[in-house]
């Protein structure tokens, strides 16, 4: 039948999914086993025609989820399996044993390109670096680390890295799209929800976190940053696209924009010769106040936006204020200045280490 139950002479004997037969477990006895015996026959034929289906099917007949399994009109037929390139993971079969040998070597043929296909059309940018032959040296390094975190590095974790490399190595990186941010190095087009997905669940595969069931809650589309779920590693975040800041998860991108936000704050100087208006936010002392253009683009409060400022290494100040408009007031005098401590590394992060 179309919902893939198998009846013989109207008794219903089970259901074929996808590749496999599950019987009805209540049907014993000796009709049981001549009714199943019956249907046998007819569900070794259908495997066969599925089998057909599936060598011919073209790639958008096939998704993958997040637990690793591939899926064919609804029904999972093959699961990707552990392997030492994080881009290139082996695959089984998701089949009853009557499924013939010839018709199994197929299938797998089928899945096998398909998944090719799909990782090297969702992870664009880091399949085609991978594959580079003109990345020589550190760059070549740095690819192979890319590779390994599945597209995405916390830029203090390689920072020696990224110094030592000459400009004709970063213009080379930069061709696969690379951006070397303020705080990460990552392929903006491999933030995309198809993208962050197939990322993420190849993360969890080389990291033997697969689960048939259940896997960590990750962002939903769309989102800009969220609520940190302590069972989410760090690394996983990274690789979904996000950067872990204290309780909340940030999009690499938007902690890029944050940056561009506080680096003319920073950098401003208040003086008697510049008559122009200060940039919102700005102290004039190296300092700056948090704006709602901030809070706006992350999608978060006032509080939130504190706590992933002190994640990145700034300090609050409370500030008296003179009255003011209640336009004004919005701003509480709250101003955030960089960690005495880490004074010299924040300035650099804000002012210098973004290469786009």
């Amino acid at each position: 039948a179309e919902d893939g139950s198998v009846t013989v002479e109207n008794h219903f004997v089970g259901r074929l999914s996808g590749l496999q037969f599950a019987l009805d477990a209540a049907d014993d006895g000796i009709h049981g086993k001549a009714t199943r015996a019956a249907a046998a026959q007819v569900v070794t034929r259908e495997l066969g025609m599925r089998a057909r289906r599936i060598a011919a099917a073209q790639n958008d007949a096939f998704k993958l989820t997040r637990t690793g399994r591939i899926v064919w009109r609804d029904a999972e037929v093959g699961k990707l399996e552990r392997a030492e390139d994080p881009l290139t993971p082996g695959l089984s079969l998701i089949a009853d044993e009557q499924l013939a040998e010839a018709d199994r070597e197929k299938i797998v043929a089928r899945l096998q390109q398909w998944l090719k296909d799909h990782i090297a059309d969702k992870l664009k940018p880091l399949h085609d670096m991978s594959q580079a032959t003109d990345l020589q040296g550190l760059a070549r390094g740095v690819a192979f680390r890319l590779k390994e975190n599945l597209g995405a590095l916390k830029r203090e974790d390689v920072a020696d890295e990224i110094s030592a490399l000459d400009q004709t190595a970063r213009a080379d990186l930069r061709k696969y799209a690379l951006r070397f941010g303020a705080f990460n190095i990552f392929f903006p087009p491999m933030l995309k929800p198809a993208a962050a997905d197939t990322a993420a669940t190849l993360w969890l595969l080389k990291n033997g976190a697969i689960a048939d069931t259940a896997t960590p809650a990750l962002p939903r589309p769309g989102l800009t940053s969220v609520a940190a779920e302590a069972s989410v590693p760090e690394a996983l975040y990274r690789a979904y696209g996000f950067h872990l800041c204290g309780p909340r998860a940030v999009r690499l991108d938007i902690l890029e924009r944050l940056a561009d936000l506080i680096r003319p704050l920073l950098a401003y100087r208040s003086s008697a010769d510049k008559p122009e208006a200060p940039p919102k936010g700005a102290t004039g002392d190296g300092a700056f106040k948090t704006t709602d253009e901030m809070m706006s683009i992350l999608g978060c409060s006032a509080e939130e936006l504190g706590n992933v400022l002190k994640a990145l290494g700034f300090k609050p100040e409370k500030r008296p204020v003179k009255a003011a408009p209640a336009t004004a007031s919005a701003e509480n005098g709250n101003a955030a200045s960089p960690a005495p401590e880490d004074a010299s590394a924040e300035a650099s992060a804000g002012q210098q280490t973004s290469d786009d």
